[in-house]
């Protein structure tokens, strides 16, 4: 590869005049002092350009970079901290399911222990008045027996009573036992 030195001293070792440079340079009339000028004025507007254009706008890329960065590493952050709530609310829900199992288990339990003892209850009161209705029927047929007996007697001294104080015909002890059957009868 040729450089733009080679060539200017290849144009000064053939002989020409000024060499290669110097007529490039005549021949697109280029003027030292107003190239350097021109050079001059680049520099201040390029410096110019980055002091006052790209410098802020590098900082506001820089700052905007920072801000989705940070909004990134906080999306980042907020998602382990869902993880960790929602490994947490499933936790706590299990404990609870468990824990409402237990309580529910224990509830029926408690009602089966009621349940149970309630019906030995009932079954002790019924046989206990069961009991009592059998003495009550026993006093009531006891006094039922000698309401009977008495009131026989009573019939038995009563017709005793009428025969003994009726003459002694044999006819009319007939007719006066008859009389006191139907008596009884009626």
């Amino acid at each position: 590869m040729v450089s733009f030195t080679s060539i200017i001293f290849i144009g000064s070792a053939t002989g020409e005049s000024g060499g290669v440079l110097q007529r490039v340079l005549r021949d697109f009339h280029v003027e030292w002092p107003l190239l350097a000028a021109q050079t001059l004025n680049f520099c201040v507007v390029a410096y110019l350009l980055y002091r006052f254009a790209f410098k802020p706008l590098l900082a506001v890329v820089g700052e905007r970079q920072r801000k989705i960065t940070d909004g990134l590493q906080y999306a980042e952050d907020m998602r382990q901290q869902l993880g960790l709530v929602e490994a947490s609310r499933d936790k706590t829900l299990k404990e609870a399911t468990n824990e409402a199992r237990d309580i529910v288990g224990a509830a029926q339990k408690n009602a089966e222990a009621i349940t149970r003892l309630e019906h030995e209850k009932l079954t002790r009161e019924m046989e206990e008045a069961h009991v009592r209705e059998l003495e009550c029927i026993r006093d009531e047929r006891a006094a039922m027996i000698d309401a009977s007996q008495r009131e026989v007697a009573q019939i038995a001294v009563e017709l005793a009573r009428k025969i003994l104080a009726e003459p002694n015909h044999k006819d009319g002890r007939k007719s006066f036992t008859g009389r006191a059957c139907e008596e009884i009868m009626q």
